[in-house]
């Protein structure tokens, strides 16, 4: 499905990611809660101060044909979560496994390279400095590996731009001969920019490899 610019700042940054205790997770109780215990391990969360909450459930989004268009994807198993920084629900987290859409989903994550070049490229000409070191900073890059297991691993910010710029790190791992895909994908960008937590949680220092730990553990709990 496409979905509009509005849609997806509305998902990500509109509150898409808010408190919801009623929210269904289709992934069941016990995806749920052992997504959260997965995420609570590598993200390291203090409460109250530092927390996770149940978050309203949705669709992971990926890249589209043009800027500002994305393809909206829905997994078998979701677990969405919203992340609580000094009282404030200041970004969130969602976690799937994909079985019918996993051959889809590799192809959105392979295709999310170029769909970000292009990205970068409209936003230079418009006058934004993206030098190399800016880019390491935010974390917008694609990046491919394939582990020692064959299993793929793609990571890329799916960035939007509307009143402002929003990204959405993204995390898809393929293991091989499975069948399946794990996503992964964060609303990061006011959790760690304005609450202190660049040091103090892998979320915010090193979000790819945060968010490639989730989607490894997942991968292991849910093999089968």
């Amino acid at each position: 499905m496409l979905t509009r610019t509005a849609a997806l700042l509305a998902f990500a940054w509109l509150g898409l990611w808010a408190h919801d205790r009623a929210s269904a997770q289709p992934g069941g109780t016990e995806f749920f809660e052992a997504a959260g215990r997965q995420i609570n391990d590598v993200v390291i969360f203090d409460p109250p101060r530092f927390a996770l909450a149940v978050g309203r459930d949705g669709p992971f989004a990926f890249y589209g044909a043009a800027m500002n268009e994305f393809q909206e994807v829905a997994c078998e198993r979701t677990a969405s979560f919203g992340i609580i920084a000094l009282a404030n629900m200041a970004g969130g987290i969602r976690a799937g496994i994909c079985v019918r859409e996993a051959k889809r989903v590799r192809a959105l994550a392979s295709s999310a390279q170029p769909a970000l070049a292009g990205v970068l490229a409209i936003l230079s000409q418009e006058g934004f400095t993206l030098d190399p070191a800016k880019l390491d900073k935010l974390g917008w890059k694609y990046a491919r590996t394939v582990g020692a297991d064959g299993a793929e691993e793609h990571y890329f910010p799916l960035v939007a731009v509307g009143h402002g710029i929003g990204s959405l790190p993204t995390l898809v791992r393929i293991p091989r001969g499975a069948g399946r895909a794990i996503v992964v994908q964060a609303d990061t960008m006011k959790l760690c920019e304005n609450y202190g937590l660049q040091d103090r949680t892998p979320l915010c220092s090193n979000t790819r490899q945060a968010l490639a730990d989730i989607a490894r553990r997942l991968d292991a709990r849910f093999s089968r």
